[in-house]
């Protein structure tokens, strides 16, 4: 069996049969089509060690060659137009001071980069100086830009909206206003975009009912249209090809087809349990309403992938982070928000379990200068620990400078007859650019969920836990989820238990981890080869099992950004036959 047919990578979603990728995790299938890359690594821009007052970062905006950030109650701004050029604190006479990231809003219009703070003023800048306006009654809720015509929109409490014009005189009632509040099916305006002709609305039902989506032309008292959802919001949008495209509270992805909002595809939630903050009042969801944007031509979408559970615990195919959208492969992990800095030391892959989702917008402008690097911006809160968060703002590594890693897992592949002999894989790669680079290979033949444990690290191999985990044994995996390493897999090597306290040693060195207390999952996926061999072009991973279907897990470390996986030749002959 070749793997993928026709070189076509696959994610489907919602299928564990269908196409030939199950879960992604930092994967590029776009970069060089036919062939699977890894995603570049996500540096940290500027964080909470650079500057105490930053919160998660909500909004991106660009005016005058200077990139505008929103995180926490603080404008900050970079020193140059470029990704990876580093935000301070604007310190400008008159700059805001009365943000929150659960409320505020950026965007540029009439040649000024606006801000909503969590009072009745607005602000403005032309990057030079900063002036204010009052516009609006309502405090407490969100209060949300979308720029259209020769006008400024703004939400004003939960469902209402006004707007401005370059005077910057509000318009509170009457024309060029909208009041919702009287609809007994909305209860939140959760977004807006504009495409050429209209303002899209979208809600959210927090009695749990359908919710709707308005069209409106921006100047009458009432929407032109509404069209009903079949779930309970749409949380962020983004327009293209003037057409909307938006995820709702089922954690799908939709797009106006003329008539409705049809179903394109979906994250794959294995245990169909909603996300985290679909009920939220304010943008504490699993998706920012600026979590859409398009990056170089193509719809990605930051999401926090956590369950809306007790625990927030978050499944294998829907780890959290960055996602790419195309119609050719499906919706694929692409990168994930990590602790390291350009400078820094790699002590993790990226954060599978992140604590709030924050805005992401592409800000790739032309620059000459020989540091340049990123092409978009994005937000998040991430763990440093089993505990501890820190808000970052984090750019694209398009430089392809840092080591970086991911890991995906092929669909279940069906034997040919009652059962199969599973013999060998070989698995075709690139030859690798860097000593430190290597590819992990494994499978299972039954499924066993895996089990989420709380660790402390006792060295850079080593870790203790009082999570129960006698179930598992010797070669069975280990993914740290949250904390330094995070991203990485490993083996266990050795196993002990005293008085309810497992010590675990595993295969693999993680960098700064000791004392550190991280999440994991522990599983069952069996290790079958190995490669670090900078002159192979292949792997032969021996298996000799017999079973009606087989899965494989590859995770790899790549340095350069055309290091790839090229084909997966899996080897078997039909055990058992159907008469």
């Amino acid at each position: 069996m070749i793997i993928p047919k026709d070189k076509k990578w696959v994610q489907v979603n919602g299928s564990e049969v269908m196409g030939n990728l199950w879960a992604s995790f930092n994967i590029d299938l776009s970069d060089n089509y036919g062939r699977l890359r890894i995603g570049q690594r996500l540096i940290v821009n500027t964080d909470e060690t650079d500057d105490a007052d930053i919160g998660v970062p909500v909004a991106f905006a660009s005016i005058n060659s200077i990139n505008y950030c929103i995180a926490g109650s603080k404008v900050f701004k970079s020193g140059a137009n470029t990704p990876n050029s580093n935000f301070t604190e604007d310190a400008i006479s008159g700059v805001p001071t009365n943000l929150n990231s659960l409320y505020s809003d950026m965007a540029s219009f009439n040649g000024y980069l606006y801000v909503s703070a969590n009072s009745t003023s607005v602000y403005k800048t032309d990057g030079v100086s900063w002036s204010s306006f009052s516009a609006g009654s309502n405090t407490g809720s969100p209060r949300l830009f979308v720029q259209y015509a020769d006008r400024m929109y703004m939400t004003d409490g939960n469902a209402k909206i006004i707007s401005w014009s370059t005077s910057d005189t509000p318009a509170t009632s009457g024309a060029y206003t909208l009041d919702l509040s009287s609809n007994a099916d909305t209860r939140r305006i959760t977004c807006m975009r504009a495409s050429a002709s209209r303002i899209w609305i979208f809600t959210t039902n927090l009695s749990g009912g359908k919710a709707l989506v308005y069209e409106w032309d921006g100047a009458s008292t009432q929407p032109t249209r509404s069209y009903r959802l079949e779930s309970s919001g749409a949380f962020s949008c983004v327009i293209k090809d003037d057409i909307p495209w938006i995820i709702d509270a089922n954690a799908n992805l939709l797009a106006w087809n003329g008539g409705t909002f049809q179903y394109i595809t979906g994250f794959n939630r294995e245990n169909h349990k909603l996300l985290t903050g679909i009920f939220s009042t304010t943008n504490d969801r699993f998706v920012h309403p600026n979590g859409m944007s398009i990056v170089e031509g193509n719809i990605h979408i930051l999401i926090n992938g956590s369950n809306n559970d007790n625990t927030g615990t978050i499944e294998d195919t829907i780890p959290s982070g960055i996602y790419e959208y195309q119609k050719e492969f499906g919706l694929v992990h692409k990168y994930s928000f990590g602790l390291t800095k350009s400078n820094g030391t790699i002590v993790d892959f990226g954060q599978i379990r992140i604590s709030k989702a924050g805005a992401l917008s592409e800000l790739n402008q032309p620059s000459t200068s020989s540091t340049r690097n990123g092409t978009f911006l994005a937000g998040a809160q991430i763990y440093t620990n089993a505990g501890s968060t820190r808000n970052v703002i984090s750019y694209d590594d398009q430089n392809s400078t840092l080591q970086k890693a991911g890991t995906f897992i092929t669909t279940k592949i069906q034997s040919s007859e009652v059962t199969e002999m599973w013999q060998k894989l070989y698995v075709g790669v690139k030859k690798f650019l860097n000593d430190n680079d290597k590819m992990i290979v494994k499978y299972r033949i039954e499924e066993v969920d895996s089990t989420q444990i709380s660790c402390t690290w006792t060295s850079t191999n080593s870790f203790t836990t009082t999570s129960d985990i006698s179930a598992y044994a010797n070669n069975d995996e280990i993914t740290v989820i949250q904390g330094v390493g995070s991203g990485k897999c490993a083996h266990i090597t050795d196993l002990s238990e005293s008085a309810g306290t497992y010590t675990v040693t595993v295969d693999e060195t993680f960098t700064g981890a000791t004392s550190q207390t991280f999440l994991a999952k522990i599983d069952k996926w069996k290790k079958i080869g190995s490669l670090s061999n900078r002159n192979a072009s292949y792997l032969e991973c021996p298996i000799g099992k017999s079973a009606n279907w087989i899965q494989l897990k590859i995770w790899v470390t790549f340095t350069g950004r055309k290091e790839e996986i090229e084909t997966l030749y899996l080897v078997s002959a039909p055990n058992q036959f159907a008469k």
